[in-house]
């Protein structure tokens, strides 16, 4: 089973387009006037610019040989063509009835109002010719000759990829919605630039569901080790922790979520924490901390507590920038889908020291102290990336795709406390002890994150896994139905 972006690059070529007319597998989308231009060279082009920019399809074709449902996905490859014009789009559709009006989803490539040649992403859902934006990329992005991009529907998720020339396509983001689960796939435009070729449907095959994730006790021994690997970072660094804590702490602790150590020393390393409880409070602050010399160590943290003790899942990060930065921390709450930043209040300094071949990372503890107690299902680490990109990466799914983009990440999710997991992203960071405490719990956190199921085989890592659940809160704690 291969991940989704794999599984994309070899999805057979539907239709060329590149054809002298219309075949006959294809239908004039109804709700666009024209039918656009056809060259057996060059490929199929939208007809001139018109009916209200940027949402309208001037012209386009859908797919009339079956309807598609489950797990697929739609894609096209722009070829010749300047994209200087302001504001033309192509676009590709999934999941519409195709009637008189505009129905389903809408993946649109539009060119800048700049005229620069760089284009956004925007996926609408319209029904009966409204449309309302899912999701649209917060920057202007090239888009060159030989060029693809991708609507991938995935369980009740909208994914949305680009693929530069034969590279391996990248996640920009997505949504959830359930409005429509089965239809026809489409491409269109507006504006008669640029040619299109390569229109691609196929289904999709996603990993089976595996619930599990680690329960910390607090209690000294049931720490997670592993080896360093190569997810050794100095000079710059995002770290990322998918954590519950189930209930308020007791005085004046320290949790240790992430901690990159050097041999030798647990605090000469580099760590992400909740730090500075006290009795009765319902939130605490994100802490990092890093050593710059043997005789300077650097702890920065958020101004306010903005972990708030409340049983919901969270993706906690902390960034930190190449040079005299201070350290940046972020939470995603999978319950409210709210994003909390605010930049740590010192830490200007240029690097931490290189923990060296031989460090270790710790999970849920700093060498035997700052011990976690709550549920712990994954972390990454790996080179630091803007605010806007760790939204990106996840406003569908958090740990969809992170491999690619990793130094290491870890999956706790094995059936026992005694198995020890791998690093996923192959670098070596592999668990290297066994806790003697703790638990595994087979309850899933609230978002699709990769399990390998029995038999997996370990280079095709990075599939989706299917999550369908309802969670509400009731009572204090989430609860799922």
């Amino acid at each position: 089973m291969q991940a989704i972006p794999a599984q994309l690059t070899a999805l057979a070529v539907t239709d060329t387009l590149k054809k002298a007319s219309k075949p006959a597998a294809f239908t004039k989308i109804p709700w666009a006037p024209t039918e656009g231009a056809w060259s057996e060279t060059l490929g199929w082009s939208p007809s001139s610019f018109s009916a209200n920019p940027p949402t309208g399809t001037r012209s386009g074709f859908y797919w009339n040989t079956e309807e598609q449902s489950g797990d697929h996905a739609v894609g096209l490859k722009k070829t010749s063509g300047s994209l200087l014009t302001l504001e033309r789009q192509f676009e590709v559709w999934c999941c519409s009835a195709m009637g008189e009006k505009a129905s389903g989803y809408q993946l649109t490539v539009i060119t800048s109002k700049l005229s620069d040649g760089k284009v956004r992403f925007v996926l609408r859902r319209f029904i009966e010719g409204e449309a309302k934006v899912l999701f649209e990329t917060t920057e202007d992005l090239p888009f060159n000759e030989n060029d693809s991009f991708y609507l991938a529907r995935v369980d009740n998720e909208l994914l949305v990829y680009y693929r530069s020339g034969e590279g391996t396509p990248t996640l920009l983001g997505g949504a959830t919605d359930t409005t429509f689960t089965k239809g026809f796939c489409a491409f269109g435009g507006n504006g008669s630039n640029p040619r299109l070729v390569d229109f691609k449907v196929g289904s999709l095959t996603i990993a089976e569901e595996v619930e599990r994730f680690r329960r910390f006790s607090g209690v000294a021994g049931n720490t997670i080790i592993a080896s360093i690997g190569t997810c050794n970072r100095q000079d710059d660094v995002t770290e990322m922790a998918l954590v519950r804590v189930p209930q308020k702490p007791a005085a004046f602790f320290t949790y240790q979520l992430i901690r990159l150590a050097l041999k030798g020393g647990s605090s000469r390393g580099y760590g992400l924490g909740i730090v500075q409880g006290s009795s009765g409070d319902t939130a605490g602050k994100l802490a990092c901390s890093w050593l710059e010399t043997e005789e300077k160590q650097t702890t920065s943290q958020t101004p306010q507590k903005i972990f708030t003790y409340d049983n919901h899942w969270k993706l906690v990060v902390v960034r930190k920038e190449v040079g005299a930065k201070k350290a940046d921390f972020g939470i995603l709450d999978l319950y409210t889908g709210e994003w909390t930043w605010e930049e740590g209040n010192e830490g200007a300094a240029s690097k931490a020291e290189s923990m060296g071949a031989e460090g270790t990372v710790w999970f849920g503890s700093d060498n035997g102290s700052s011990l976690f107690k709550g549920d712990f299902a994954a972390a990454m680490i790996g080179a630091v990336k803007s605010r806007a990109e760790i939204e990106a990466l996840a406003k569908v799914t958090p740990l969809i795709d992170l491999r690619p983009s990793a130094s290491g990440l870890w999956f706790m999710n094995k059936a026992t406390v005694g198995e020890k997991f791998e690093d996923e992203t192959g670098n070596g960071a592999n668990q290297t002890n066994t806790p003697t405490t703790g638990s595994v719990v087979s309850e899933a956190p609230p978002i699709p994150y990769y399990v390998p199921p029995t038999g997996y085989t370990r280079t095709l890592i990075g599939a989706v896994v299917k999550f369908v659940k309802r969670w509400t809160l009731w009572g204090g704690a989430v609860r799922r139905f």
